[in-house]
């Protein structure tokens, strides 16, 4: 606006001293102080941006950074639009580029807005590609591919295909990322197509991205002809050759995939290597991640000591990047190599719940914008008069029962007042006689195994073959013993915290690893009997659950308290589930009717193929 306004200024002089006088005395004196104030404006802008540029094109980011907030600061003071968003431009640029990935976020959000309120939906889409892909690095990747098909929407009728074919291949890496590899491979097929749309000149790195990403595609589906062939046939070109990092990422790829069609082949080996040290030389650290988890796998059998190396040079390097997705997953196997865990361990937890923090965050935030879009699309959709009569009519409806509702709810205050006590007093006996009813289920069940046991007696007099009848017996005496673990009383005194352990240890499975912290550090004495056993019951089930569903390779359980309230956080890297699964699993919902009743809360956070978490808050 303000641009327009010095040109329209500097236009009205020249028509006022068209002729032979070219002088600003012709033009009102307050006009004059007005053009030399926002000429004055524009040039301070101008100036804090050219800065920027340098500072950035000298990679001293931190420098850059300082003056984008001053160019932030100054745009606000002087209502100039386009300025703001360039600032929140350049700082969400900046901090990614420094791996601050959280504030990233909220400054490319920042910068959407105004495009979006400006209608520039090229330069929006742009941002929320920007987003979509932070939110993929985080391994947010459900929402990651909300906010790109959002981007998509911007991208309607628009001729901006290389713009649509990033969208389109940021949805297809995240269908991968949640195993769903049918809708991976459709999405990929449209980011190709798209591409190659356009009538510039494609850009060469997209479109082998793309097809490569179609290789670990067709590996992750089994397909490892078809993906070997994709790789090969790219690694011919001589483009590629000369771009060292996009070779190397060819190159640790095909070893890798190749390793996955035959363990025993001879080359993986030489090519992950290889890779390996191209990335090294030109310092690649997102991609000597990449080889270090491949290497990490390929020597895990075969060299256990190599494989751990690898294992930590790759946290070492995820690290650097501030990536808290790869810093988990190095982890993962570090866990599994390493004895002596418990540093690591400290980490995790502190990593895995910070990077829990920054995806709800970024989500928060970005809901809202999505809230804001979805209005504007509204807003212009609703103009017809009965509509908004309609709209009317629902709000009175809606004011009459909310005045009902109000009514009956300060009627029933009092009642609900007095009655309270004598309420939580009925939950914790019904609480309480569950727990005596499982007790007595268990030794009465105990006891009908006992039956079945001179069953078994009874086919040896029939002479049925002796190792059949043990193995009815053992099954029988094996299923008992399992019963009774699960229902039978548990020993709230001085030994709770010793059977708690127990209870954790027996039901993990042999193949995965258990890591639990803070349980040491309760005062169990001073929580109440039927507290106690209700969070043995509760854990019990989660690991029952995962033991049966998960796949799980790696449990953390970390205890913490206040003092009001004692609170669990459960995680595991299984296979998860969606809401739908959870909602019908019996064990799970009377998980939530137990912690319920002591006035305490279960929160589950789970995707399909992403891990299954339960935060448990029970007052103390």
């Amino acid at each position: 606006m303000k641009h327009f306004l010095v040109l329209s200024l500097f236009f009205l002089s020249w028509i006022i001293t068209k002729g032979n006088i070219l002088s600003f005395k012709t033009i009102p004196h307050s006009n004059v102080l007005l053009f030399q104030k926002i000429n004055q404006d524009s040039i301070i802008l101008l100036k804090t941006k050219n800065r920027i540029k340098n500072y950035a094109k000298a990679q001293k980011y931190d420098s850059a950074i300082f003056y984008s907030k001053e160019l932030l600061n100054l745009s606000r003071k002087f209502s100039d639009s386009t300025y703001l968003e360039e600032a929140n431009f350049r700082l969400g640029y900046y901090y990614k580029t420094t791996g601050r990935l959280e504030e990233a976020f909220t400054y490319y959000n920042n910068s959407f807005k105004i495009l979006r309120d400006i209608s520039d939906s090229t330069s929006a889409a742009s941002r929320l590609t920007s987003m979509a892909n932070i939110q993929k690095g985080l391994g947010d990747y459900v929402g990651s591919k909300i906010t790109a098909v959002d981007g998509l929407n911007y991208l309607k009728n628009n001729l901006n295909f290389k713009r649509i074919s990033s969208l389109e291949h940021i949805i297809s890496v995240c269908f991968r990322e949640l195993k769903d590899y049918q809708s991976a491979l459709r999405w990929n097929e449209k980011a190709l197509a798209t591409l190659k749309k356009t009538k510039e000149d494609i850009p060469y790195t997209s479109l082998v991205i793309i097809k490569n990403t179609r290789a670990i595609i067709l590996s992750n589906q089994k397909k490892y002809v078809e993906s070997i062939s994709i790789l090969s046939g790219l690694m011919t070109d001589s483009l590629i050759v000369n771009n060292q990092k996009e070779y190397a990422r060819l190159l640790s790829n095909l070893g890798y995939v190749k390793w996955l069609e035959n363990k025993n082949n001879s080359v993986s080996d030489s090519l992950l290597q290889k890779a390996f040290l191209i990335r090294q030389q030109i310092d690649d650290s997102q991609g000597l991640i990449a080889s270090c988890i491949h290497l990490t796998q390929y020597y895990f059998d075969s060299d256990k000591s190599k494989a751990l190396r690898f294992a930590e040079y790759a946290y070492s390097n995820a690290r650097k990047r501030n990536s808290l997705p790869a810093i988990i997953e190095s982890f993962g196997y570090i866990f599994q190599l390493k004895k002596d865990v418990n540093e690591e361990a400290k980490i995790y937890h502190e990593v895995n719940e910070k990077l829990k923090q920054v995806n709800q965050k970024n989500r928060e935030t970005y809901a809202v914008t999505k809230f804001e879009n979805d209005k504007l699309i509204e807003d212009n959709i609703i103009k017809d008069k009965q509509v908004l009569i309609e709209k009317n009519q629902k709000t009175n409806y809606l004011l009459g029962l909310i005045a009902i509702c109000f009514l009956v709810l300060l009627g029933g205050y009092f009642f609900i007042q007095r009655t309270k006590r004598l309420k939580k007093e009925k939950e914790s006996a019904a609480l309480k006689a569950i727990h005596e009813t499982e007790a007595e289920l268990s030794r009465r069940l105990h006891d009908d195994f006992g039956g079945k046991l001179n069953n078994a007696m009874v086919m040896l007099q029939n002479k049925t073959d002796v190792n059949e009848v043990l193995d009815v017996v053992d099954e029988l005496y094996n299923q008992s013993r399992n019963f009774s673990r699960e229902i039978n009383v548990v020993d709230t005194d001085e030994n709770f915290e010793e059977e708690l352990i127990e209870m954790l240890r027996f039901r993990t499975p042999s193949d995965s690893k258990l890591i639990h912290s803070g349980i040491k550090d309760i005062k169990w004495s001073s929580i109440a009997q039927i507290k106690k056993i209700t969070l043995f019951k509760v854990l019990q089930e989660l690991m029952i659950n995962m033991g049966k569903y998960s796949n799980a390779t790696l449990i953390s359980i970390g205890f913490s308290a206040t003092s009001k309230t004692l609170k669990v956080d459960y995680g595991d890297d299984g296979d998860g589930a969606t809401n739908k699964e959870l909602q019908t699993k019996n064990g799970l919902r009377n998980t939530e009717k137990r912690i319920r009743a002591l006035k305490g809360s279960i929160t589950f956070d789970s995707e399909k193929g992403n891990g299954f978490r339960a935060e448990i808050k029970i007052p103390k």
